[in-house]
């Protein structure tokens, strides 16, 4: 399967090769400052202030957190804030995505920037309104919009009809959970008015690579290292009573004396709800024909 050009600009990026000489890791956690007590029957209680809620968390936290990233992979309606930063040495990358996108009704409206340091920098923007579907790229992303044009525009089903646009493209880092061993459930809080289960857990990076299955290439595209001894991963996810993720958070934990680290968060709001339906680029800045749908299948993978 082919990735996006920005997806894999990212990922020529972040692989890295890192020389190490122990191994280490620690959990993560934290509540955000509320005050949590587990009960007899496992259930975790969750008070700030005058508010108390009780969720009773997953007999099994690895099945639960596994259940939650199929679930947000297939919810098609989201709003996404995400950032990923690494660190090699003195050299930091990033790459933030910020947009919402309805893939039944063929609405985007999101932006992916790219930094890798150096000069080295990416944005491309996406727009769809249930027929057609623009593209802007500008930077370091692999391509360039010919004849004075900034948008190439094509048919709005290219976000289904393409691979690489879907939402384990987006946010293909939560599958990593997919390998969580020894997950536990911690807090509860309320994220964008939804009663949210805290787990943490962590887990090596090749963990992750294997238990993400046939996923497993986009994980890589969104976070790719490579180290001679293993390097942690602690992640804390927080999901929805709908089993559906809201914020997950990773951390990249390298042994000492590797000089690697970085994190990774996700976001997700309005889960479910109606996109707003973007207004269409200025036609005189839109590339059409051919030279669009060339474009457009070398930046989609369609």
């Amino acid at each position: 399967m082919r990735r996006p050009v920005a997806v894999v600009a990212l990922a020529a990026l972040l692989s890295v090769t890192a020389c190490s000489t122990s191994g280490g890791g620690s959990d993560a956690g934290g509540d955000g400052g509320k005050t949590t007590t587990t009960a007899d029957d496992g259930k975790t209680t969750t008070t700030e202030g005058d508010t108390s809620t009780t969720i009773a968390p997953d007999d099994d936290p690895d099945q639960a957190v596994a259940d939650a990233v199929n679930a947000t992979l297939d919810n098609p309606r989201f709003s996404v804030q995400s950032e990923a930063n690494l660190t090699v040495g003195a050299q930091k990358f990033q790459l933030t995505t910020d947009g919402s996108i309805d893939y039944e009704g063929l609405v985007a409206d999101a932006e992916i920037t790219i930094d890798g340091g150096k000069g080295q920098q990416g944005q491309l923007k996406l727009l769809a309104d249930g027929e057609k579907l623009w593209i802007n790229a500008e930077g370091d992303v692999g391509v360039t919009i010919p004849d004075g044009k900034s948008w190439v525009e094509g048919d709005a089903d290219l976000l289904t009809s393409s691979d690489n646009f879907a939402p384990v493209d987006l946010i293909g880092v939560i599958v990593a959970l997919r390998g969580a061993d020894g997950t536990k459930a911690e807090g509860t809080k309320e994220i964008d008015g939804v009663e949210t289960q805290q787990y943490s857990t962590t887990l090596t990076y090749d963990e992750a690579v294997e238990g993400a299955g046939a996923d497993a290439e986009a994980f890589k595209s969104a976070l790719s290292l490579t180290s001679e001894k293993p390097v942690d991963l602690n992640i804390d996810v927080w999901v929805g009573d709908d089993g559906i993720i809201r914020t997950f958070q990773l951390e990249v934990d390298a042994p000492s004396g590797v000089p690697l680290g970085g994190d990774y968060t996700v976001e997700l709001t309005d889960v479910g709800d109606d996109v707003e339906v973007p207004d269409a680029p200025e036609a005189s800045k839109v590339l059409t024909g051919a030279k669009a749908d060339a474009l457009l299948d070398k930046l989609m993978g369609g």
